[in-house]
Parts: C-alpha cells; sequence; structure tokens
C-alpha cells in the first residue's frame, strides 16, 4: 500500500517469470487476409449517471436559479439539491458540469444522438458503468455518481437495474441486438472490493445482479450468463469466427483491499480449472479472432488461464478473438505483476488471435500499443492495440463521448 496508494515507497520489483502455456506459438503467426467486410463497433464506458443531479436553472426562459445545485461546491460531489445553500456560484446546467457526475438528461440524449451518427451497428461494448449513490430511500449504484460512501447493495442493485433497462431500451430501438458489458469497480458495494472466492462471496450479489441484467436485457446467451453470475468473466461467439473475451479486471485494483493478502500469487482466485489461457488457447485452435474488453487493461491471472485457453482453441479453429476489459493493463491502477503476465498473453497470441483490446476507466480518449519485445519499441514488433474508450460522464473536464 506503501506504494500503490500512497506513493511513497520504492514499488516492489516484478518477479521475472516466463507464463507457460499449453502449447509454443505457432511459426506462422500472420493475421488472416482482411474479408472486406466492415463491421461497426460501439463502446460506451464510465457512464456515471447520477439520478440526484439538479439543474441549477429552474425555468431557463425566466433564468430563475434554483439553490443548492451548485457545480462548484464544498461537497465531495456537486451539482445536488442540497437545503439550506445560498445562491449557487456557477448553477449546474441541464446537460451536466465538468465537475458533476452525469445527469439522466446527458444519458439519454446521448443514446439519442447514437443513430445520428451512425445508423448501422453490429456489435456495442459497455465498459466502467460506474453507479451512483442515493440516500437509503433511493439508491446508489456504480452506474452512475462518485457518491460511494452512501453505496449500499441495494441501492447499487437498483441503479444497476435501472441504467441497464434504459440501455436496453434505447439498443432495441436501434437494432442493437450483439452488446458486450464488463463489470466496473463502482458496480458493487462498498466501491471497489470484489473479493477473492478463496476469501468471501461476499460479491455473489453484484454478478448475480449484472447477470440477471444483461439477461433480461437479452444481450448474452444463457450458458454465458451462467459464467457471469460465477465471477463476473465470460466469453461468447457472436457470429463464426470471432470471439469476445470479458475480463473481471477488478481482480487486480490496487483499490481492492481484498488483493493485498496475494499480490504475489499468480492464481489468487484459485481457477485454475477453468481459467482464462483457456479460452485463447481454445481459440488459436479453432483458428478464431479475439476481442478483449475490460475496465482496465491489467488482468489478474485468475482470469488469464481462462484466457489462456480460450485464445489457445480459438487459434485451432480459425476463429478471431476480442477482449474487453474495463481497467487496461498499463496503467497504476493494477498491480505490476498481473500486468507482466498480462503482456506474455498478449505477446503469445498476438496479431494472429487476439484482433484487438477495449478498455475504459479513465475517462481519457487514450490507446495503448503492445510490442513483442519491449526492448525494441518500434512499427516492426508492434502487435495489438488497446483501444480506451473517454467516458459518457464529463467527470475530470473530459467532452461527454461514446466511440
Amino acid at each position: 500500500m506503501c506504494a500503490t496508494i500512497g506513493g511513497l515507497c520504492p514499488y516492489p520489483a516484478v518477479p521475472d517469470y516466463s507464463v507457460t502455456f499449453p502449447k509454443p506459438r505457432p511459426a506462422n503467426t500472420d493475421p488472416p487476409a482482411l474479408s472486406g467486410q466492415v463491421k461497426t463497433l460501439l463502446h460506451l464506458s464510465d457512464i456515471h449517471v447520477d439520478p440526484l443531479y439538479a439543474s441549477g436553472v429552474l425555468m431557463f426562459y425566466f433564468c430563475i436559479t434554483q439553490p443548492g445545485t451548485d457545480a462548484n461546491c464544498n461537497f465531495p460531489i456537486c451539482c445536488r439539491d442540497f437545503k439550506n445553500l445560498t445562491k449557487p456560484d456557477r448553477p449546474a446546467s441541464k446537460w451536466g458540469d465538468y465537475s458533476c457526475d452525469a445527469p439522466v438528461a446527458l444519458l439519454d440524449n446521448l443514446l439519442d444522438s447514437i443513430p445520428k451518427f451512425e445508423p448501422k451497428i453490429d456489435y456495442a461494448l459497455i465498459t466502467g458503468f460506474p453507479p451512483v449513490s442515493l440516500p437509503l430511500l433511493l439508491s446508489p449504484s456504480d452506474i452512475a455518481p462518485h457518491d460511494v460512501w452512501v453505496a449500499t447493495e441495494s441501492s447499487v442493485t437498483t441503479v444497476l437495474k435501472t441504467v441497464y433497462a434504459s440501455i436496453s431500451k434505447h439498443f432495441t430501438a436501434y437494432n442493437i441486438t450483439k452488446v458486450f458489458p464488463s463489470v466496473g469497480n463502482h458496480d458493487t458495494a462498498p466501491v471497489n472490493l470484489f473479493p477473492l472466492k478463496s476469501q468471501s462471496r461476499a460479491s455473489d450479489w453484484v454478478y448475480h445482479t449484472l447477470a440477471d441484467s444483461w439477461k433480461q436485457a437479452n444481450w448474452l446467451p444463457d450458458s454465458t450468463i451462467l459464467e457471469v453470475a460465477d465471477y463476473g468473466t465470460y466469453a461468447t461467439r457472436p457470429e463464426p469466427g470471432l470471439k469476445v473475451i470479458s475480463l473481471n479486471t477488478n481482480l487486480c485494483y490496487v483499490n481492492d483491499w481484498w488483493i493485498y493478502g496475494k499480490v504475489n500469487e499468480l492464481d489468487p482466485n484459485a481457477l485454475t480449472p477453468i481459467p482464462s489461457f483457456s479460452h485463447h488457447q481454445a481459440s488459436e485452435d479453432a483458428g478464431e479472432r479475439v476481442w478483449i474488453t475490460a475496465r482496465t487493461y491489467n488482468s489478474p491471472p485468475v482470469i488469464f488461464k481462462i484466457m489462456r485457453i480460450f485464445i489457445s482453441q480459438t487459434h485451432t479453429l480459425q476463429k478471431k478473438n476480442a477482449l474487453s476489459p474495463d481497467v487496461p493493463p498499463g496503467i497504476s491502477d493494477c498491480f505490476r505483476n498481473f500486468a507482466h503476465f498480462y503482456y506474455q498473453i498478449i505477446q503469445r497470441y498476438s496479431p494472429h488471435v487476439i484482433v484487438a483490446q477495449f478498455y475504459g476507466h479513465t475517462h481519457r480518449d487514450e490507446f495503448e500499443i503492445f510490442y513483442s519485445d519491449e526492448t525494441k519499441r518500434n512499427a516492426d514488433t508492434a502487435i495489438s492495440v488497446g483501444y480506451v474508450t473517454p467516458s459518457v460522464v464529463p467527470m475530470k473536464n473530459t467532452n461527454s463521448a461514446f466511440r
């Protein structure tokens, strides 16, 4: 914690180890020839909707300001109707503020605008869906605001179900049926805390809530929903030759206090029988291509084993893989030994199996390049790209966006 949270100590050296894969890397790892078919992928990330957001202007045509909705307040979260306050220093606008979580009006407007920019969307990814915390009579969630101190299981559950239902309604109207969401660090209460299976099943309600919401939306098949309900990670095939792997990268997050007792273990969640390499190896064996999606780009080894098996099988079946975690693997939010493990998997199965990686969490429009040789970073050694999508929420001085 001294190094990861406080930044006051040198970071411990990452153990020098090599990952043992089910099969050696094939001699020919050139990606297959392009088919010429173009697919459109929508990516939403870090929505953070605040149901308690209150606009600072009550009636625009009379210019009547509503007290207590200050975007520049002295509270941990602003743009709410705090009682007995003086006139706002900067009234919160209807469409949000750079210092606040997203109002419902902003999310609805953004979702309504999607078909205007891109009328035909083949796939959609949702990463980092942090909820908002509401008073006990209402409820908070990781899909919304950052008022984590009042978040409860009940409030988070309510917001998760409400926001996912809203997104599902919009997507159905736009005929977007192939949707692949990921677990966010705000999807639980207390925030960030996802225990390992060997420690507790305290987060089961999160996985069950998400599984139920995604099943109600008809986004994932029943077999995949069972994986989600178990530990928040899943793999699915939206079409022949393509696999999408969604990783629960919260299990490598430095703000997850449950992890600190096992930060040096390669498989802290003890999921060796059904792990991450399995997915990757399966994809390689099958000749599939893979997409990876997740909250952040730094997955824990418990997920890595599943990745390896899935991807390896994919290669044999001549299919494509896509990885979609929420947290990107190259940022300081994830433990470095996990990142080292993850990077070796990317090097082993790219570029012939892993097509792309999709992340969120940073709220910024960014990308990360992976290399076959970290000592020679150039175009010749570049093997994979992690696309980090900007956030829907404008907090942290970013314009609300989707990719």
